[in-house]
């Protein structure tokens, strides 16, 4: 009976036996269920350093199944640490002193990514290629900041928390974090120089993530090191808690050096940051975020990246008003599609012609971009959401849209500026869309902001968003 059924009825009922859980028993029934089920379960795989061994020794999963394996989450849990555990300081970059977790954790981290990726470099090309996602946490995290979370990447995942019958409620924080506590959750990692001169390389790897929920972490070397760890790499996405960030610039640029971004085509960057924490110990010893402000030379060498890439995000870690002054009139981008900036000039204090200048710059630029399909500059923080969005619809309109928290009108000029970018890729009909979000106080920090003005899922992932804003909720309320 099953080989008559139509093809269509026998795809739904694989979706809701792979919607309802542990399906692997299934797979004798036929060679065709066989191949389903297999397709479904190795594509996704969690390892931690005890299951590097079945996985190296093949024991994970049959041999036949590897060009299945489309993802990668190496999650690592470091050591739990005690709450009276004096902080570490340790020399500095840069002239900024640092926080360094313990050596142990350090060699731990090295040598389990070290491990993974000697087994992948004897991997053949999957097809598809292979998203490996690396992220390193401790339980003891946890103590003091309840609401944290470590999951896998989940790209379709479905952030609604303005909706009250939104299922995943965070615990949140009876009171306000010691400083202590917040230091360590942003302890580098310091990985050693042997581990830099021994990596592999990868070359079935063609996608890197270091997420969100990495709130230590990495200096400038292992960034430097890890990016470059395939010649295939062609994907990168960088979102972090503490993450890249230095109150000194030149780190930074470390991660758009040509080493580093050689062969990416597409890159998102974004700089996390905590206006609680700000406010609640304004001056430290160490950079906790926000801590660094946007400088020229960042924004400079971002821009000149953007030449060769596809799509490009950089969230906070740039200003758009420095990447289009360094943009030079001789530039083109040949290839880029879609580029999401922020700007701190969106904003209701600054001068509407300031702003007006900013857009006409872009418009300037992006006659140089023939593939781009979509743009985006915006901005936001707690009570505050601007989005200034360029894009080409499926249906060929082109559509300018201006949305945010304060009444902000654009200048003839600029919508001038932009409706001749739309005709010069033959888009004779261009829509200008205005719309104001109704109430800035569901503004509680940049997260909602990116929920609410519907950025595109090119600026975070989903799960990273929802891990922002549930931070943003999970804060005591000041006073």
């Amino acid at each position: 009976m099953w080989p008559k059924l139509p093809q269509e009825l026998k795809d739904g009922v694989f979706q809701a036996l792979l919607d309802g859980g542990d399906i692997a028993p299934l797979a004798t029934v036929s060679r065709e269920w066989q191949t389903v089920i297999e397709r479904h379960n190795f594509a996704r795989i969690k390892l931690t350093p005890t299951r590097l061994g079945e996985f190296n020794e093949y024991c994970y999963f049959p041999l036949r199944c590897r060009h299945l394996v489309r993802y990668i989450w190496l999650c690592i849990e470091l050591n739990e640490y005690d709450d009276l555990e004096t902080p570490r300081y340790f020399g500095s970059y840069w002239n900024h002193f640092l926080l360094q977790i313990s050596r142990t954790d350090c060699d731990l981290v090295a040598e389990t990514i070290q491990t993974l990726l000697s087994t992948l470099s004897k991997w053949d090309e999957t097809g598809g290629g292979l998203q490996l996602d690396i992220s390193f946490h401790s339980l003891s995290d946890k103590k003091t900041f309840k609401y944290l979370t470590f999951e896998p990447d989940l790209p379709l995942f479905s952030d609604n928390q303005d909706d009250p019958r939104h299922g995943r409620v965070a615990p949140g924080l009876q009171s306000r974090p010691t400083l202590a506590a917040i230091e360590r959750t942003f302890w580098v990692t310091d990985l050693p120089r042997w581990w830099v001169e021994q990596l592999p390389s990868v070359p079935v790897v063609t996608a890197l993530l270091l997420r969100q929920q990495n709130r230590r972490c990495w200096t400038p070397l292992g960034l430097e090191s890890s990016f470059p760890i395939s010649p295939d790499l062609r994907s990168s996405i960088t979102s972090h808690g503490g993450g890249i960030r230095w109150n000194k610039n030149k780190p930074i640029m470390c991660m758009f050096s040509a080493k580093v971004m050689k062969g990416i085509r597409r890159l998102a960057v974004f700089e996390n940051f905590s206006e609680d924490i700000e406010s609640t110990y304004p001056v430290t010893p160490i950079p906790l975020p926000p801590g660094r402000t946007p400088a020229y030379p960042v924004g400079s060498e971002v821009a000149r990246t953007s030449l060769g890439l596809d799509q490009l995000s950089a969230s906070f870690i740039v200003e758009a008003e420095h990447f289009l002054k360094a943009c030079q009139p001789s530039w083109t981008w040949p290839s880029l599609t879609t580029l999401s900036l922020t700007s701190t000039l969106l904003a209701p204090d600054v001068d509407p012609a300031e702003v007006n200048r900013l857009l006409a710059s872009a418009a300037e630029v992006a006659t140089r971009m023939p593939k781009l399909k979509r743009l985006e500059i915006w901005n936001g923080r707690r009570g505050l959401a601007m989005l200034f969005k360029y894009q080409i619809l499926s249906d060929g309109r082109a559509v300018i849209t201006r949305r945010g928290t304060w009444d902000f009108t654009l200048d003839p000029s600029v919508i001038q500026a932009w409706k001749e970018v739309a005709l010069e890729r033959g888009r004779r009909q261009c829509v200008i869309s205005e719309e104001l979000v109704p109430d800035p106080s569901i503004i509680k920090g940049h997260g909602d902001a990116i929920y609410h003005l519907g950025l595109s899922s090119e600026v975070i992932r989903p799960i990273s968003l929802h891990q922002i804003r549930t931070e943003h909720r999970s804060w005591p309320e000041s006073g």
